[in-house]
């Protein structure tokens, strides 16, 4: 997966969506920013924040998903594969 760094940014989900849209980057793909200051959240939350938080959205395959994923769980299934992953550490 390629990762994208930005300094700061409005929103790494609008940021990569644009990239994707305008063909400029495939998946999988990732934007990270230390700043966003004005982030989308799920149901229609707003995510604002300053250096030291973890602004991340990410783009993959539906192809590298499991058979029975439901989409309406993508941030419970993701989350929790990043806490353990993090917790590695």
């Amino acid at each position: 997966m390629k990762i994208h760094y930005l300094k700061s940014v409005y929103s790494t989900q609008s940021y990569l969506k644009n990239l994707i849209s305008n063909s400029k980057v495939t998946v999988p793909y990732a934007v990270v920013a230390d700043i966003q200051t004005n982030g989308i959240g799920s149901r229609d939350n707003t995510w604002k924040g300053l250096d030291g938080n973890l602004f991340l959205s990410f783009s993959i395959s539906l192809q590298n998903l499991p058979t029975d994923f439901k989409l309406e769980s993508a941030s419970i299934y993701f989350s929790q594969i990043l806490k353990d992953v993090l917790s590695d550490f």
